[in-house]
């Protein structure tokens, strides 16, 4: 066989080895992406469960402080007297209605200081029940611990269930220790739970104490409290690191190989792991292995059966080449057989052709881009994918160039300008280098090139666009750090942005601020116009605020309506209270969207690194605590941090949790503020105000805890429960009079009210026109459809509305004709000055002809003085109400005054003509 015929084969067996290797390498980056894909998933499902299951534990925890505090009302009071006054059913029952409000409770129970079972939530009476042998028992009694202590698994002595406790120590007022109550936290919960996430596939979750025991699992492979610490010391170094981290291992529970999450709980001694098969996680991958595998298989194939039919025709040539060497001495005889060798010569040449064409067909249908050198440095192949990635003329190529051209040709048309790029394909091969590198080329497109070195001192090179995957790669990772809905960052930048402006103040002894923001109105407009006109609002206040930031400041939206900005202060730049400024003015102006004007405001939190907090968590949490002090002192207000709204924080958390529970215990009541008619003094009808006297602190301000209810939503059943009061109490009175009730916005917003206003009036027995329902102008701004057909489908029953507060802050006279308003309140503000200054009184006298002219009834409030009385008198003002003519007193009290009342009764407006 000649030279020539075997560099051939040469060539077209390194085309072979060539797209094998280029095949095995994508598939092996393809498993590294699935692993790596697995692991995130793993990583973040399991910090989701671990921060449930925290949740849930201190659920129980949070159960055991409000019981503590309980029992801490006992004082110093005797060993004896301390059984007595908590071992009573009342106290028991209490008990049992908080383990039935936690699924995963099993049990609450107090012990006295010998061990002796003083209470239990699950059994009366009480069984005798002595767990001074227990060794949290002992470890408490004989340690001054504040904080709460979890417990290993353990068999339920009473129920046999495998459960673990949370449990507090009680002490006296002199730190002496009086016994414990304990929270039994049921397995069976996390065993639920875990099973639910699981699916019953291959996803497996462990709950294991910090030295390895178990807990419990999902599948259940092992029993409870089984010592399973993982053998791999990455499991200890994470647990005592107390951050969460990721593990591969042999197998726990469960065998062969698997990918491991470990998630140590904050504030407990529990462990998460959260584990996967390396197998299923490569599942797909294996799939697309085989396709791979497959398609290069019959690719290898037909070039092998392409190269054996081009070795056996070149061997054919030549046996062909010698027969007529010998036969050239007889060449008339030997004519016709020549020229029937020629003929066989010419069909095995077409032969030959019809298979390099297939050849090329082949090279230029692979998706990837491939060139063959020869050891002299000539290009002797080019596919047209390599062509149309590297934008190479193909009368270049077709004159077979050498290295040293084709590199002349792409500096001339600037191929290699793009900055931070290794050198061009074309210098490594030239090197004679095996390497594989990434590129971008001028037009922005990104090729993975891969050189491969022959043995005979040619190169095989590969070239794959990786452009459409690097930029799916980047909007991944961009999706990771920043808010869908805005494109601001999200709340993990921000921390990110944190720690590092915290690292960058400490070194250069500066300082760093956050400014935590909240929307003020904004869920009224979610509510009342849907998600997408909230969406919208929300992408429109975020454009206001990052035109308010500057460069180096970073705006983040950290859920919901609330935004943070880390804001670096070097003493140069503005402060955080003029940005804080600067902020609530732009959010003030109207928004418009959807062809209507919203509105909405912003309340401001600022703490302020390092006088305010050492760490990022700390910032955060205290410019959350001024950011609630901001927004109990109104809309539109700023707060910077100090240490007595810590403390602040803490009582307004007791109150929340007290306010629960202030409906059941009986702490609420109704007082009545009588509303009287000018000409005659009598009575003619009376304001339901709610009151709150806490069992400790005394007559809580509605001013206070009205927001609380507000904003927890108990506002509903509060609200509920005064209107029926009320009613009840107005049904005992004359028919001549009424009865007015405030209403919250939360209230009106809510689909049950026309339900419950109804039901109210059924049985109560009240006449529906006997109720008045007091409305303030928040609940009118945005001007909302369901408010006005709410009104409307009340006004329908017979019951009249009344707007307070008239006169002030956005109150219009539009109100007064787009909504069924029957009364209007003067503000106080306007009768107390209508004395001394004249603008008042003409206000005051400008607001009752108004009210004539739309036949409206009016009631001023605030009446301090005869003065004020009698100015009101001389304007024919007919109702009046305040102190000077009655304060707000007890049911008990006011009944006496309403049976002597003898006012004609009021009628609605549409009964008035």
């Amino acid at each position: 066989m000649s030279l020539g015929s075997k560099r051939l084969i040469a060539v077209g067996a390194a085309l072979l080895l060539a797209m094998v290797a280029a095949v095995g390498v994508a598939v092996w980056n393809m498993r590294v992406v699935a692993l790596e894909d697995a692991r995130q998933n793993d990583a973040k499902l399991g910090t989701a469960i671990a921060e449930q299951t925290a949740r849930a534990i201190q659920a129980v925890d949070l159960i055991l402080l409000q019981l503590r505090a309980q029992v801490a009302q006992q004082g110093n009071a005797s060993e004896a007297a301390f059984r007595h006054a908590l071992q009573t059913q009342t106290f028991q029952q209490e008990l049992s209605r908080l383990q039935h409000s936690l699924p995963q409770s099993d049990a609450f129970s107090v012990i006295d200081a010998q061990g002796r079972l003083v209470n239990f939530s699950r059994r009366w009476p009480v069984p005798r029940i002595d767990v001074s042998d227990r060794v949290y028992f002992k470890f408490l009694r004989d340690h001054d611990e504040s904080a709460a202590l979890v417990t290993s698994v353990m068999r339920n002595r009473l129920t046999g269930a495998w459960t673990f406790y949370v449990v507090r120590r009680l002490d006296d007022a002199h730190g002496q220790f009086r016994g414990m109550v304990l929270g039994a936290v049921d397995l069976s919960y996390f065993q639920d739970f875990y099973q639910a996430l699981s699916g019953g596939g291959d996803l497996g979750v462990a709950l294991f104490s910090r030295d390895g025991g178990l807990v419990t699992s999902v599948p259940r492979d092992a029993p409870v409290g089984h010592q399973l610490r993982p053998h791999n010391v990455a499991w200890d170094r994470i647990v005592a690191s107390g951050h969460a981290g990721f593990f591969e291992t042999k197998g726990v529970l469960r065998p062969g190989e698997r990918l491991v999450s470990v998630n140590p709980l904050r504030d407990y001694p529990l462990v998460v792991d959260v584990a996967v098969s390396k197998s299923s996680s490569l599942a797909h991958w294996r799939q697309e292995a085989v396709l791979a595998a497959v398609g290069t298989a019959c690719a290898a194939l037909c070039i092998a059966l392409l190269l054996r039919a081009l070795t056996w025709q070149l061997r054919r040539l030549e046996r062909s080449e010698t027969s007529l060497a010998e036969r050239n001495a007889n060449l008339e005889a030997a004519r016709h057989r020549m020229e029937s060798q020629a003929e066989a010569l010419r069909a095995s040449e077409a032969h030959l052709a019809e298979k390099s064409a297939a050849l090329t067909m082949t090279l230029d249908n692979i998706s990837q881009g491939i060139c063959m050198v020869d050891a002299r440095g000539r290009v002797g192949v080019w596919n047209a994918r390599a062509l149309e990635l590297l934008d190479l003329p193909a009368d270049l190529i077709a004159s077979r160039p050498s290295f040293e051209a084709v590199l002349a040709y792409q500096r001339a048309t600037n191929e290699f300008v793009v900055e931070g790029v290794p050198v061009g394909v074309l210098e490594a091969v030239d090197a004679r280098m095996s390497v594989i590198y990434e590129r971008m080329r001028p037009n922005g497109t990104i090729l993975e090139i891969q050189n491969i070195p022959l043995a005979d001192g040619g190169n095989v090179v590969t070239y794959a666009d990786v452009t459409a995957r690097r930029r799916y790669e980047d909007k991944i990772r961009h999706l990771a750090h920043h808010d869908p809905l805005t494109d601001l960052a999200n709340r993990t930048l921000l921390q990110q942005r944190l720690a590092e402006g915290i690292a960058r103040a400490q070194a250069q002894a500066a300082q760093l601020a956050l400014l935590y923001l909240d929307l003020d109105g904004f869920k009224i407009i979610n509510d009342t116009r849907g998600h997408g006109t909230g969406d919208a609002l929300l992408v429109q206040v975020a454009q206001r605020l990052m035109m308010a930031v500057n460069e180096g400041e970073t705006m983040a939206r950290t859920g919901g309506d609330e935004f943070a900005i880390a804001v670096p202060v070097d003493g140069l730049a503005r402060s955080p209270a003029a940005l804080a400024r600067d902020i609530i003015t732009r959010i003030q102006t109207p928004f418009e969207i959807g062809g209507t004007l919203c509105r909405v405001g912003v309340s401001v939190g600022i703490a302020q690194y390092p006088d305010h907090a050492d760490d990022a968590s700390d910032l955060l949490r205290n410019a959350d605590i001024a950011l609630y002090k901001a927004k109990s002192d109104g809309t539109g207000q700023f707060c910077i941090f100090d240490s007595g709204l810590e403390a602040r924080q803490r009582r307004l958390f007791a109150l929340e949790q007290d306010l629960r529970f202030a409906l059941e215990r009986n702490e609420l009541s109704v007082v009545y503020q009588p509303i009287i008619e000018t000409q005659s003094g009598y009575t003619a009808g009376c304001e339901a105000l709610l009151r709150w006297h806490h069992p400790r602190h005394g007559q809580i301000s509605p001013a206070e805890f009205i927001p609380l209810a507000e904003r927890l939503r108990l506002i509903v059943p509060i609200g509920c429960w005064v209107l029926e009061q009320a009613c009840g109490e107005a049904a005992s009175w004359p028919e001549t009079t009424h009865v007015a009730v405030n209403l919250s916005p939360v209230q009106m917003n809510h689909d049950t009210l026309i339900a419950d206003a109804k039901g109210i009036l059924e049985r109560t027995g009240l006449a529906p026109e006997r109720l008045v329902l007091e409305v303030t102008e928040g609940l009118l701004l945005e001007e909302s459809s369901t408010v006005l057909s709410t009104m409307q489908a009340l006004r329908a029953l017979g019951i009249r509305f009344s707007l307070d507060d008239f006169g002030t802050g956005h109150s219009g006279l539009g109100y007064l004709r787009r909504f069924p308003f029957d009364i209007i309140k003067i503000d106080k503000l306007f009768v107390q000055d209508m004395v001394d200054q004249p603008d008042a009184e003409a206000i005051v006298g400008a607001l009752l002809a108004v009210s004539t002219a739309l036949n409206l009834d009016v009631i001023a409030e605030g009446v301090e003085t005869e003065a004020q009385l009698a100015a009101l008198r001389r304007r024919r003002c007919r109702h009046v109400q305040g102190y000077l003519l009655g304060r707000p007193v007890t049911a008990a009290e006011i009944r006496p005054r309403m049976m002597g009342s003898r006012i004609t009764r009021l009628q609605p407006k549409a009964l008035r003509g």
